[in-house]
């Protein structure tokens, strides 16, 4: 900052400014260096034009100064290389701190070209990149008439774009770009390239290579695919040299791959490309890049960096080896290596264009053990990532790779002890390929891999305990036996409450079943319980078997109380869903009692359970039903962890760690004519999963190209949800598929999805100001009306009236005509909101809406299609960022209707329980944190997540 002060105000004489201007809010000056030479001699003096940082590759980072007579020859070489005149659009890829952007510049400048420069927030997300650079059909072209006709850029960075998307929409046969350069790292494998071009493509294809210390470039490749590069292992030559270079092998210096093949360091050469690293007064006319080559049949190819062979358990191990030959599988995408020493682990990390076919993955893992599964000990990791992450030059970056590895260790050490060893052991057994079905032995199974499982029992388990296990693997023992000899050693040396033997019962009355649950074994007897919700309280049965009671007894008269008392309740309410935004229907509460409250100015509310989900927990719960008469709460915590609870007693059925911060809440699809549910939710990393509420499994997983905040919604066989990449996406319920995706702003989209029932369409409101109403039938934007500031809080709908209410951040709430887009009225409540607004319809006679701001004020209307009349206005003091939950407190048989009342939950933890009427305080209770989930009702209880990391079930009642 004070160099560029200095130059601005041209107190700094060794710099000329030429030219200043302003880039994506970065002042850029064009400057004249008038400053001291480079001695190369002492009869020789050689200015330098530029200088330039090493990404560090071969050890600690250095300043490179760069003669003119160095990159000049570049410059020269692909103007003729790559033909470039005035009418082709460059794409300034790298950054100003990386020196193929001085290529990309000057290739420009000294031809007349175009120069396209994108902003990081464009460039960090690959589908918005795609769009930008090659938009489809039914996307605008936002270069304004310039196509990209020349792309030089990384393989890592290439490679973020599916298979699918470059063979359709970079290397199709109508594609405008003209050439592709890739360099600064290893080329991508020859088929997999030719996978990527349609058979009509002209693109032409260079693999550079090039040393920082001889900036830019030292050699091309141009590819032919008419070409069969014989003794490569379908590797990419080095090519030629350019012009003023040359280079060699150092036979002094000599390495072997896994097939005894020699490798030698490779030697570039020079007498006028000069630079000079760090404080070099001279400048060496021969470097050592560090890099190995293998030369056959007159070609040189790469073979990785000399740093990267590493001493794995006494065996010589070349990652590079091991990456190539993993991305010669078409399936994977990137892979990279990463060797802990302290451990002596070896990290295999790869991502797949795949990464939602479990069989695909599979292959994946097999095709790397029967590569490697002789040369490597088995004491590596084998791990699917959703993404490799780069560095701004666009090279793998390992250290944020490393810190990413840390965390998920961090995660399983919160763990209890038993549970995190089970994990470990799990981790240990999937990462070597061994499938969970068949014997040890038959899945692949092998001594060293046997004693690796083991050893994951170093601290928790004595030798002679450990043994045991052992002699189970070797004696061919499956995966199931392996787990539950395990549960029971850790439960023996922790002396902890044995996992016990499950067993299921089922009896047949009628239509209906009865599935006892929560088996537990304890001293002889076994505790049997089942639970039912019937005339608004909890019932539960308990069956005891004892040695001394007569079983068959007192199940039949337990069973018959169970039986009248279910028979109340018709199966079509027990199994429905309740969830933000979807209430209960007038004919279920005409069924089911709601709390009887002698005085309802006297209501008290206390904690019945609370469970601890390890991290913040500001995602709002959902509660479904099953036909295992039971109710489960589906909730998720802000560090990854989903979790289904039991709703009366917390216990927690099942869960799944996503390794990804969960910022939406899930939509959740239950179905009355089946035991099973299904959640979707969208993660931090763009991930966007079905995932089983029973069994904590996951289905599918979709892949977006940024976070996701807003909840998603299902429509008949098809899920809807909207990501920060701008776009609007369609999946197919069972398998995930993308049907359509329409791009729908200029802004991320918070607010969460809106079903339109009787126009078939979805509101979208996104953080541009935007409000959007999508045709989900003809698959385009129906109208659209643009607020002057974000939207955050969710939109509301009238559906009997067609009127579409949208809250901005700054209170001013619109009402629309949904249909038409036409604005009827407006209010303005002149304070932040970020909280939904939300409305219901009282005693089938008034719509309420009811709004609550940044700043305390809590206000509730009935409308009209004319205008909103204010009920009731209340301010606390305290800030609102849940969502208010409208709810039937009491039932009246002789009027037929309900009393309702809301649940207000401020930022600080302070709960209150108003009536909706007038806005009578009926009840209060204070949470240990701050709270930002929303909170759901469900009959008496009152579901709420916390940041003191737990999620709370609270119960109404009276004094």
């Amino acid at each position: 900052m004070e160099l560029l002060e200095d130059l601005e105000d041209h107190s700094d004489c060794r710099f000329q400014v030429i030219h200043k201007f302003t880039i994506f809010c970065k002042n850029i000056l064009l400057c004249k260096w008038n400053g001291e030479k480079c001695i190369v001699s002492d009869s020789q003096t050689v200015p330098f034009v530029y200088a330039m940082q090493t990404s560090g590759t071969m050890g600690s980072k250095k300043i490179v100064r760069v003669t003119q007579d160095c990159i000049l020859p570049n410059i020269d070489d692909f103007k003729k290389l790559f033909s470039i005149n005035e009418h082709d659009s460059v794409l300034l890829s790298a950054p100003l701190t990386f020196d193929p952007s001085i290529v990309d510049i000057f290739l420009a400048i000294t031809t007349g070209a175009n120069v396209i420069i994108l902003g990081n927030s464009i460039k960090a997300h690959p589908g918005l990149l795609l769009d930008t650079l090659f938009p489809s059909q039914d996307l605008p072209n936002v270069l304004k008439g310039h196509q990209l006709s020349i792309l030089q850029t990384t393989p890592s960075l290439f490679r973020r774009w599916t298979g699918p998307e470059i063979r359709g929409r970079i290397l199709n046969d109508e594609t405008k770009l003209r050439v592709l350069a890739l360099g600064g790292e290893e080329c991508i494998s020859f088929n997999i390239l030719q996978s990527f071009k349609s058979p009509k493509n002209k693109t032409e294809i260079f693999n550079l290579y090039g040393l920082t210390e001889m900036s830019c470039w030292a050699s091309y490749s141009k590819i032919s695919f008419d070409e069969i590069y014989d003794g490569a292992e379908d590797k990419i030559p080095l090519g030629i040299p350019l012009s003023s270079t040359y280079w060699k092998i150092d036979v002094d210096n000599e390495y072997s791959d896994s097939a005894g093949n020699k490798i030698s360091e490779l030697i570039l050469g020079t007498q006028s490309r000069l630079c000079f690293v760090s404080d070099e007064t001279s400048c060496p006319t021969e470097r050592k890049t560090g890099d190995l080559v293998k030369v056959s049949q007159g070609h040189f190819y790469f073979y990785g960096r000399k740093d990267r062979f590493i001493k794995f358990y006494g065996i010589k191990v070349n990652l590079q080896e091991i990456e190539d030959k993993m991305s010669q599988c078409s399936s994977v995408a990137a892979c990279y290596c990463i060797h802990e020493p302290e451990s002596n682990i070896l990290y295999v990390l790869f991502s797949s264009d795949c990464s939602g076919d479990q069989h695909e993955i599979s292959k994946i893992r097999s095709h790397f053990h029967h590569t490697f599964g002789r040369f490597i000990p088995p004491f590596y990791r084998l791990i699917l990532v959703d993404e490799i992450p780069v560095t701004n030059n666009g090279k793998f970056n390992e250290e944020e790779m490393r810190r990413k590895l840390v965390s998920n260790q961090s995660n399983q050490q919160n763990l209890e002890p038993s549970k995190r060893v089970l994990e470990r052991f799990k981790d240990t057994w999937l990462s070597h390929g061994l499938e969970t079905q068949g014997g040890f032995k038959d899945v692949g199974g092998s001594s060293l891999i046997a004693v690796e499982l083991t050893s994951t029992l170093n601290h928790n388990l004595p030798r002679k305990t450990r043994f045991k296990l052992l002699n189970l693997l070797l004696s061919n023992g499956s995966f199931i036996q392996s787990l539950r000899l395990l549960k029971w050693l850790l439960w023996k040396h922790h002396r902890k409450k044995p996992p016990g033997k499950f067993k299921s019962y089922k009896y047949k009355y009628s239509s209906w079943f009865l599935q006892l649950q929560k088996h537990a074994f304890r001293k002889g007897n076994f505790h049997l319980r089942a639970r039912i919700l019937g005339d608004s309280q909890k019932f539960y049965l308990k069956v005891i078997y004892s040695r001394s009671t007569n079983k068959k007894t007192l199940f039949k008269r337990n069973c018959k109380i169970f039986r009248d008392r279910w028979k109340s309740l018709k199966a079509s309410d027990v199994s429905s869903v309740i969830a933000r935004g979807l209430h209960l229907n007038t004919n279920y509460l005409a069924q089911i009692k709601t709390p009887e409250c002698a005085n309802l100015n006297k209501l008290k509310i206390s904690i019945i359970w609370k469970k601890d989900l390890l991290s913040c927990v500001d995602n709002s719960p959902s509660i479904f039903h099953s036909s295992r008469c039971s109710s489960h709460l589906v909730i998720s915590s802000h560090h990854g962890l989903f979790a289904t609870l039991d709703g009366f007693s917390g216990d927690q059925i099942a869960s799944y760690n996503f390794c990804s911060d969960l910022v939406s809440s899930a939509c959740v699809s239950s179905s009355p004519m089946s035991s099973e549910s299904f959640s979707y939710i969208g993660c931090f990393d763009g991930r966007f999963c079905k995932i089983n509420n029973l069994t904590g499994k996951i289905i599918w997983c979709f892949k977006s190209q940024s976070l996701i905040k807003s909840r998603a919604l299902q429509v008949a066989q098809t899920v809807y949800f909207a990501s920060y990449d701008l776009y609007l996406y369609c999946l197919g319920q069972e398998t995930g598929n993308l049907k359509w995706k329409l791009f729908v702003g200029h802004k991320g989209i918070h607010s969460n999805l809106l079903l339109l029932k009787r126009l078939g369409c979805i509101c979208v409101c996104t953080l541009s100001g935007h409000v959007h109403i999508v045709d989900i039938c003809r698959r385009r934007i129906k109208w659209t009306h643009e607020m002057l500031t974000p939207i955050f809080s969710s939109p509301c709908y009238f559906e009997e009236q067609g009127l579409l209410l949208v809250a901005s951040v700054k209170g001013c709430c619109v009402c629309f005509q949904a249909d038409t887009g036409a604005k009827l009225w407006s209010f303005e409540l002149n304070e932040p909101m970020y909280a939904d607004i939300v409305n219901e319809p009282c005693n089938g006679v008034e719509n309420v809406l009811l709004c609550a701001t940044q700043e305390g004020t809590t206000v509730c209307y009935v409308i009209t299609k004319d205008a909103p009349i204010q009920s009731w206005k209340i301010k606390f003091g305290c800030k609102y960022f849940a969502s208010p939950f409208i709810f039937p407190l009491q039932y009246d048989k002789v009027t037929g209707h309900s009393l309702f009342a809301t649940i207000l939950v401020s930022t600080n933890g302070v709960l209150k329980l108003l009536s909706l009427d007038k806005g009578t305080e009926l009840g209060e209770f204070a949470l240990s944190g701050d709270v930002f989930s929303s909170p759901i009702v469900y009959h008496d209880m009152i579901f709420i997540g916390c940041r003191d990391n737990h999620v709370y079930c609270l119960k109404i009642g009276e004094h």
